[in-house]
Formats: C-alpha cells, sequence, structure tokens
C-alpha cells in the first residue's frame, strides 16, 4: 500500500508548507514594492544640471528651428547631423599655373538651413586650410589638414566668405575665396 509523504500527513510540516508558501508570497510583494519605489523615485529625482537642455544631446538637425541660430553656427556639420542632405552650392577649381590642384567648395544643408566651406586638395604632400571670416578669428574659423580634404564649421542662414589655401611649401601658397552673399543689415 501506498503512504502519502510525512511532509502532506503530519499536521505540524502541514503548517509549515503554508506559512512558508505565504512568506515567498510576501517576499515577492515587497521586491514589487521596492522595485515601483525605486522606479518612481528615478522619475521624479530633479535632474542634474550637467544633463540639462544646455548640455544635452540635441543637435543642429533635431533643434527647433527658432533655437537653430544658437545650436549651429560654429558647429561642426558631419557632428550637428547636417552633411546627410548636404549639397554643393558653388565649386570653384583651384589652379597652379595651368594644372588643377584642388577644389574649394561651398556646401549648404536645406535641414540645418547651414552652410559651410569644404576643400580638396590633389597634390600628394601639401597641406590645405579653409577659413571661414563670418566665424570670426579664433580656431572655429579655421581649420589645417594634412589630409587630402579639410571642411569648416557651419554658419545659419547666409552663405559665407570661404577661403580654401593650399600650402605647397614654405613660401608658396595657392588661395581661392568664394564670395559669400549676406543678408542686407550684416556685415561681412
Amino acid at each position: 500500500m501506498y503512504r502519502l509523504p510525512a511532509l502532506l500527513t503530519d499536521p505540524r510540516q502541514h503548517r509549515w508548507l503554508l506559512w512558508a508558501r505565504k512568506a515567498r508570497g510576501c517576499y515577492w510583494l515587497l521586491v514589487l514594492i521596492l522595485l515601483a519605489l525605486l522606479i518612481v523615485s528615478l522619475l521624479l529625482w530633479p535632474t542634474p544640471p550637467g544633463l540639462a537642455r544646455g548640455n544635452s544631446f540635441e543637435t543642429c538637425s533635431t533643434v527647433l528651428p527658432q533655437d537653430r541660430p544658437r545650436f549651429c553656427t560654429g558647429t561642426d556639420p558631419i557632428v550637428e547631423g547636417c552633411s546627410l542632405d548636404a549639397r554643393t552650392v558653388s565649386d570653384v577649381p583651384m589652379r597652379w599655373g595651368t594644372r588643377t590642384v584642388g577644389l574649394a567648395q561651398v556646401r549648404h544643408s536645406l535641414l540645418c538651413n547651414t552652410y559651410w566651406g569644404r576643400g580638396f586638395r590633389f597634390l600628394p604632400g601639401a597641406s590645405i586650410s579653409v577659413y571661414l571670416p563670418d566665424l570670426g578669428t579664433g580656431a572655429e574659423a579655421s581649420y589645417l589638414s594634412t589630409t587630402s580634404q579639410v571642411y569648416s564649421n557651419m554658419v545659419y542662414a547666409f552663405i559665407p566668405t570661404v577661403t580654401i589655401e593650399i600650402i605647397v611649401g614654405p613660401t608658396q601658397v595657392i588661395a581661392t575665396t568664394i564670395p559669400g552673399v549676406h543678408p542686407i543689415g550684416t556685415a561681412g
């Protein structure tokens, strides 16, 4: 004849089993309550100033149009997402005698409504730089590259003057300037 285990037949063991089930249910209820409190506290915790809007992950291509002048001028077109829809609005070959040694361009992003300069050099061993006087005279206005191309930071809403220089040697520079188109009433 088959006998049931003592755990199921002994009333003392049976009470212990019921208590263990209740305790396990209370344990999971306590875990769920603590998890809910943690989530609510994280949602209600104040945002540190370093993560506020000023240092957020917004870019020139994602901010509202009224914020673009502040977010876009003087910033990198690739980092800001503006190079994705960029088109060349001006192409000027750079010549050294009869030889084409580079290309100066003005690029435009319709999404960001920004413009920037880009240059290519075709001479091996030469350096190339781009300068936008509309960005001032500091580091944000001029870039030097030893690679075959260089690009500048952006200017919002108007076509800047772009100067591309190919540095051939210590005393030889080939420069091309593409004049900008400034809005009425602004210096440039």
